[in-house]
């Protein structure tokens, strides 16, 4: 999963910077694409376009830490613009991104591919 990058612009409210982010380090992104990926080698009826979609609006659509505000330099219009609105903007180019990478992405369940890290590790759980 290391190799997929696909980043977006997030506000640091430390030091009130905003930061570069890859949306394919979100946990709860990537536990659903996996599950998404698991369930479309059982039922290939899946709309897996219309399906990324939504699993971006569950995971960053109007979510506070997820907003950042971006002010007209000449003007007083302000607007607030989240992860789903950024990837919106370019959706096909994302969503063709994803399926050349979709081999990328393990087919397990997120508690299955947990189970294989901590084993790899040598954890007990």
């Amino acid at each position: 999963m290391d190799n997929l990058e696909y980043y977006v612009l997030l506000p640091n409210m430390n030091n009130e910077r905003d930061y570069k982010f890859n949306v394919f380090h979100s946990s709860r992104f990537l536990r659903c694409l996996m599950d998404l990926k698991a369930r479309t080698k059982k039922d290939n009826t899946i709309n897996i376009k219309e399906e990324v979609k939504h699993l971006l609006q569950y995971s960053f659509w109007a979510k506070a830490e997820c907003e950042i505000m971006i002010k007209v330099l000449f003007g007083k219009e302000e607007h607030k613009i989240d992860v789903y609105e950024q990837i919106m903007l370019n959706y096909d180019l994302f969503y063709e991104y994803l399926i050349r990478n979709w081999k990328h992405i393990p087919a397990k369940t997120y508690r299955q591919q947990r189970r294989i890290v901590w084993k790899h590790k040598n954890l007990d759980f």
